[in-house]
């Protein structure tokens, strides 16, 4: 049978997990003695190992991982992972973030970076801070950045993290442009 398996699944395993219904078990130890003390923890773990019912299944379990190739010390495997990790493991979901809402630099800046990158900041060999700087102090470019700031006021943006958008727009352009 093992080698069946082993033929089967060309792909070597690195990490041995139990399996759903053993899980089940182990989890349901570890909800019920979350709160106990090490000592206590450590004999109620004895006694549950010592459980016939429960010999029975940790010797099926064993012998399942043993099928897939795991050589290690299932005892230890099995505490490891009911007093390390299931017992410390929170029981509250965390709800996942909302994300806010993207809002785009309008092409006609992104064009004029572009542009200001490949004629002026690249064949100078500007660092990205001083030709930023030089973009901003441009008098054509410093028009189209106070539309772009007002246009992303009128989106929600405040002034300052506007600003910093189109900052970090320009370097990442900057980035491509030098790149590609």
């Amino acid at each position: 049978m093992s080698e069946i398996v082993q033929e089967q699944s060309s792909i070597p395993i690195y990490r041995y997990k139990f399996s759903e219904p053993f899980m089940s078990k182990l989890v349901n130890f570890a909800n019920n003695h979350r709160y106990d003390d090490a000592g206590v923890f450590k004999e109620r773990w004895d006694r549950w190992t010592a459980n016939d019912q429960n010999i029975s299944e940790i010797i099926r379990e064993e012998k399942r991982l043993t099928t897939l190739g795991y050589d290690g010390d299932m005892e230890d495997k099995m505490y490891k992972t009911v007093r390390y990790y299931l017992k410390n493991k929170s029981l509250n979901k965390k709800e996942p973030k909302k994300r806010r809402k993207y809002i785009s630099i309008d092409r006609n800046i992104i064009s004029e970076m572009d542009n200001h990158i490949n004629d002026e900041a690249l064949p100078n060999l500007m660092k990205p801070s001083v030709a930023y700087n030089n973009f901003t102090s441009q008098s054509e470019y410093s028009n189209l950045i106070d539309k772009e700031i007002e246009r992303l006021g009128d989106l929600g943006m405040e002034e300052k993290p506007a600003l910093d958008k189109i900052k970090k727009t320009y370097k990442n352009r900057y980035y491509l442009q030098q790149k590609g």
